[in-house]
């Protein structure tokens, strides 16, 4: 996956990745999905974006929603956290709010 999705970056991106690739080997990280991910967030997501996202997560209520509909936005939310994709419980209780 991240061999393809590498393949995918162009110009100031694919330079960018080239850089980073490197930095991540020299500092021991290692390259992996997770850590490409982490990096191309750091770099191209700006943290106000992602501050106004996890406002909007922790305010979100079902309200005229269906299920199916705040289910959606829900992990579309919580894609910025990929720090909560173990919190299981903490993601259903949240869901269930």
């Amino acid at each position: 996956m991240l061999s393809l999705a590498t393949f995918q970056l162009r110009r100031s991106a694919k330079r960018w990745w080239r850089g980073a690739s490197r930095a991540l080997e020299e500092t021991g990280v290692g390259i992996s999905w997770n850590s490409f991910c982490t990096a191309f967030r750091q770099e191209y997501i700006p943290e106000s974006y992602v501050n106004a996202r996890e406002c909007e997560f922790d305010n979100l209520v079902q309200g005229t929603m269906s299920v199916g509909e705040y289910a959606r936005r829900f992990s579309s939310l919580l894609a910025y956290f990929p720090h909560a994709s173990g919190l299981e419980r903490a993601k259903r209780n949240k869901f269930l709010e």
